[in-house]
């Protein structure tokens, strides 16, 4: 499958979408590739999990998407909140994006999911595309759906490095 994920945009504040998602997003459906979508999150509380969805919201509203839209977690002043506090946040936004129809996941690295929230709880309920460029397939938890191995990868028509992934499960 040829399927490309885009940086929609980030944080709670108005007009955090990215400023190159739409002419991406409309490249790479005429190029027929699978469309998904990530929200960079910063939301350190429920409450700013609650406005990223509406801004990630205004973003892709009227979008069609074949993969999920995820959640990318990835900040240090989310890593040292209490394991219950980020797992709220991740369902918060995860839930808010699925109740308007799309499908949602979480994206973040190995250490930060594993050591930073509840990743059991959360596979249960959201697609998992984790980080972990260092780690081969056998090394990963069982829960994981998408595999990123390479932060510096190469595609044809693109200039610069490329992140690349295995999807194991999209169900």
């Amino acid at each position: 499958m040829n399927c490309v994920i885009l940086r929609a945009g980030y944080g709670k504040d108005p007009n955090q979408e990215d400023n190159k998602f739409n002419e991406y997003y409309r490249q790479a459906k005429a190029a027929g590739l699978n469309v998904g979508a990530y929200w960079y999150s910063y939301a350190t509380s429920v409450d700013a999990a609650k406005a990223e969805v509406r801004n990630c919201m205004k973003t892709i509203q009227g979008k069609e998407f074949d993969l999920p839209v995820f959640l990318d977690v990835e900040e240090y002043r989310q890593a040292v909140l209490p394991r219950r506090t980020l797992t709220d946040i991740i369902s918060t936004f995860c839930d808010g994006i699925k109740s308007n129809g799309f499908e949602s996941g979480l994206y973040s690295a190995k250490s930060m999911l594993v050591d930073s929230a509840y990743p059991d709880e959360l596979a249960s309920k959201y697609l998992i595309w984790m980080a972990a460029p260092n780690n081969s397939y056998n090394e990963l938890p069982a829960f994981v759906d998408i595999h990123q191995y390479s932060w510096n990868g190469k595609v044809d028509g693109i200039r610069g490095d490329v992140d690349l992934n295995y999807i194991y499960n999209l169900n």
